[in-house]
């Protein structure tokens, strides 16, 4: 029975994890440009046990194999505003550079202005940390009344490898060995609009009641091996 207990507490643990990570999606169903991650369970070792017959095959549990980004194209909604912008393929991001110099990456195009010491603005995200032209310069705005006649050069940057972005807890991305150089990509930019969170409400709760019954299913199996564990030393005793 140690093994009934300790597979289906394994599962328990694991299958918390993915409605962890489906709960977060569901939390940023209204996040400019969010990207909603997918999970996806793989098997324990599987041990062989010897019996008259064939041999049987018993199984450990399950663990979280991977999340991956779902990087597909979100709905691009109309805002007017002039600071705002939505990238039109799922293959690009903003590049947005923090006051310490820490890079990140998003698709939230919903920017602002901040005003530097010589009383010029800088475009900035709305989480902090200006945003990059495509020659990894910020971007200034001597006139922001006269934004209607700027052309704001706001740079777009793509990766070979888009899976092997690291997603920060301040909504980023960040790039590593695997995703390789960010390179300036000529991908369209609609202005006054921005993308919607790409996360499918009807999706989320059909896994939600998928993995939840995968719960409750490990966790009932926890109890009963518990209870017949606890007979069998009663009746020792």
């Amino acid at each position: 029975m140690n093994t009934a207990f300790y597979t289906a507490s394994a599962g328990t643990i694991q299958i918390q994890k993915g409605l962890d990570t489906i709960a977060n999606n569901i939390a940023n169903i209204s996040t400019t440009g969010y990207k909603p991650s997918g999970v996806s369970f793989a098997d324990l070792i599987h041990t062989s046990m010897k019996g008259q017959g064939d041999n049987l095959s018993v199984g450990h549990g399950v663990k979280l194999h991977k999340t991956d980004t779902i990087f597909s194209q979100g709905v691009l909604q109309p805002t007017g505003r002039l600071l705002d912008y939505a990238i039109t393929q799922e293959n690009g991001l903003f590049k947005v550079v923090s006051e310490t110099g820490e890079v990140g990456y998003t698709r939230d195009g919903n920017f602002n202005l901040q005003q530097l010491q010589n009383g010029s603005f800088v475009l900035v995200s709305s989480h902090g940390g200006y945003v990059s032209d495509p020659n990894n310069n910020p971007i200034i705005i001597n006139d922001p009344q006269n934004l209607e006649q700027t052309t704001l050069n706001v740079g777009v940057f793509s990766f070979v490898n888009m899976d092997a972005l690291t997603r920060t807890k301040t909504g980023f991305f960040t790039s590593n060995e695997n995703s390789e150089i960010p390179q300036a990509s000529n991908i369209e930019l609609k202005r006054g609009y921005l993308e919607q969170s790409g996360v499918d409400i009807a999706s989320e709760m059909s896994d939600v009641i998928h993995i939840q019954r995968s719960f409750q299913m490990n966790a009932r199996m926890v109890q009963l091996s518990d209870e017949v564990v606890q007979t069998i030393n009663n009746l020792r005793g």
